[in-house]
């Protein structure tokens, strides 16, 4: 079965449904869906609701072979679920089963890219402050100390440039003219 770029949620129940056959025996009876925003994870199955996740970003990075495993993955946790076993990952039958599928335990690791931190200061005090999203908050020290705790514009963060590592040229160049000064024969 080739897909597109972006797989559907019905491709993705076809391809479900087609590992469930020929590894357990029996079509898949559950619901399957694309996880657009699935990062931790590459994939889950819940039970109350019977609907098998797959990560679309983990798909997206790993491809087909991958996301074959772990949709193999989920469906030991969906046939043990199905026949009133326990299916926790640390439970012995799992695992077992897992085996004998060949089946992962855990997925690859889904590389995230780094957050990104929004670098804020104080106008009057100068205090830096961080936030994962842009913000338009005020100072509190100097709103609480200048402005009886009550927001005040005049204190209103602005955005910042980062701060220079402490490691910087100076520092740099002092370690090379050091393993120079080190290095000469003495005279």
């Amino acid at each position: 079965m080739a897909f597109g770029r972006d797989p559907s949620d019905a491709d993705l129940f076809a391809w479900t449904d087609a590992l469930a056959r020929r590894h357990f025996g029996v079509p898949f009876d559950g619901r399957t869906r694309w996880a657009r925003r699935l990062h931790y994870r590459a994939g889950d199955y819940h039970p109350a609701s019977g609907v098998l996740r797959l990560s679309l970003p983990y798909y997206r990075r790993y491809g087909r072979g991958e996301a074959d495993a772990i949709l193999l993955h989920e469906l030991c946790h969906w046939w043990l679920f199905r026949q009133g076993r326990p299916h926790r990952e640390d439970d012995p039958r799992f695992q077992s089963l897992l085996h004998r599928h060949g089946a992962p335990r855990r997925a690859r690791a889904l590389e995230r890219p780094a957050p990104v931190w929004h670098l804020y200061a104080c106008p009057h005090c100068g205090r830096r402050y961080r936030y994962r999203r842009r913000v338009d908050y005020a100072c509190g020290a100097c709103c609480r100390r200048y402005a009886a705790g009550r927001y005040d514009p005049r204190f209103r963060l602005a955005p910042a440039e980062p701060e220079p590592h402490p490691v910087g040229r100076a520092a740099a160049g002092a370690v090379a003219g050091r393993n120079a000064a080190s290095n000469a024969n003495p005279a």
